[in-house]
């Protein structure tokens, strides 16, 4: 099995921030989640749900999420390009909805960030059509380096930003559908 989701880690027992929980390989008693009334259902995807979990119980319930190498668990399946830049948009779509739900502008804007005002998303949407037209470039710089089996490490800046775009169109989407 292939990483999919790279996290960067600490050494054992490191604790990050709850809202890294990732729920494919976690430890939490029911009682917590119930009390923090379990996942939202208003995700209909994977992504993003497990932050919004996670956050949740690190607020209400003073979790943390602490690192083990040694507790590790595969997650394979097939991804394809088109499935990785869905999930990149849904991640925006996600991100955007938390930072609204979590009055936690930091989630778009880094730290320390006011909340993003109309001129944001305004400025996001605008620029939005260039980055569609980039990201037409991409895919077929993306296709043209599997065709020669090229090494993963050639197609990182590639796939990072597509994935950018992606998710940049996930923010738009959620700010047009006032999620935002």
């Amino acid at each position: 099995s292939a990483p999919r989701f790279a996290f960067k880690t600490g050494p054992d027992g490191h604790r990050y921030a709850a809202r890294t929980l990732c729920t494919g390989n976690v430890g939490v008693s029911t009682r917590a989640i119930q009390r923090v009334g379990g996942f939202d259902e208003w995700f209909t995807w994977a992504g993003g749900e497990d932050s919004d979990l996670g956050t949740r119980l690190g607020d209400n319930e003073g979790m943390a999420t602490r690192f083990h190498a040694s507790l590790a668990c595969g997650h394979d399946h097939a991804l394809t390009l088109d499935g990785f830049l869905a999930r990149q948009h849904n991640m925006g779509r996600s991100t955007a909805w938390m930072a609204r739900r979590h009055r936690d502008p930091s989630l778009l804007l880094g730290k320390d960030a006011p909340p993003p005002d109309l001129r944001f998303f305004q400025s996001l949407a605008t620029q939005q059509p260039a980055h569609e037209a980039r990201l037409d470039t991409l895919k077929l710089l993306i296709a043209a380096h599997n065709r020669r089996a090229a090494p993963a490490p050639a197609l990182e800046g590639l796939l990072r930003e597509a994935g950018a775009i992606c998710f940049r169109a996930g923010i738009i989407d959620a700010w047009r559908r006032g999620e935002a």
